[in-house]
């Protein structure tokens, strides 16, 4: 810190996620409060493990030769749900189950939701990773939360979100992450709220009973790893 109170770091050093005080990038400990791994960014942490485990489904649900397991899929005559086109079957076109909106207009209502809820973040709808068969809808929501929804390679409309959240420690963290997590779940499902929502996190986590609502089904769970993970997904007819 220099004679005017401002924080001065080298290029190798990085604030301590606990103490901010400067830190070496490397470090095991932090030398003023002793946190252990001080440089690690909790975004960027979350981050990868998202990314891991919905490429980890992903690359499971290829290799069970998903498109073609008829639970995922619905036959051109059948008009209930949000679906999209995967392949044709002879003369059928076979579908699979969406939640019936693209990026740009889930981050259209999400963008509102967290407007209304006070804060600044917004989410870029064209933030995109392309993959070979699957792509990836990503967004950073503040620094507790990640979001990242999948869809394919040919088509526009999400297949299903994961929202992965850890906090600080701190109660603040917690109601911001609770209030993400809820707008960003009712923003696939027009008809339900946030309110709703956080009323039933505590079945869905303790009793690892889902919340269906109109054609999306909402989970969520604690991690042992001590990270929330919040999912939506289109319900499947048997």
């Amino acid at each position: 810190m220099d004679d005017k109170g401002v924080v001065v770091m080298t290029e190798t050093e990085t604030l301590c996620k606990s103490c901010k005080q400067p830190v070496e990038a490397d470090a095991k400990t932090c030398p003023a409060c002793g946190e252990e791994h001080p440089a690690v960014n909790t975004r960027k942490q979350l981050k990868v493990i998202a990314i891991a485990g919905v490429v980890l489904l992903a690359s499971f649900a290829l290799l069970s030769d998903w498109n073609y397991t008829p639970a995922a899929l619905q036959p051109i005559f059948d008009e209930t749900g949000p679906r999209e086109a995967v392949y044709v079957d002879g003369a059928q076109i076979k579908y699979r189950r969406t939640l019936g909106l693209t990026p740009k207009q889930y981050a259209e209502r999400l963008n509102a939701k967290l407007k209304a809820l006070g804060m600044s973040y917004v989410v870029d709808p064209e933030n995109i990773d392309r993959g070979e068969a699957v792509d990836f809808f990503e967004a950073e929501i503040g620094p507790f939360v990640f979001l990242i929804g999948t869809m394919s390679n040919y088509g526009d409309q999400l297949y299903d979100l994961d929202i992965y959240a850890t906090g600080d420690g701190n109660r603040s963290s917690g109601e911001e992450i609770q209030a993400i997590a809820a707008a960003a779940l009712a923003s696939t499902s027009p008809a339900v709220d946030e309110a709703e929502i956080i009323r039933r996190l505590p079945d869905m986590v303790f009793k690892e009973q889902p919340f269906r609502h109109g054609s999306v089904e909402f989970k969520a769970a604690m991690s042992p790893l001590g990270i929330s993970v919040f999912s939506v997904r289109p319900l499947i007819e048997d």
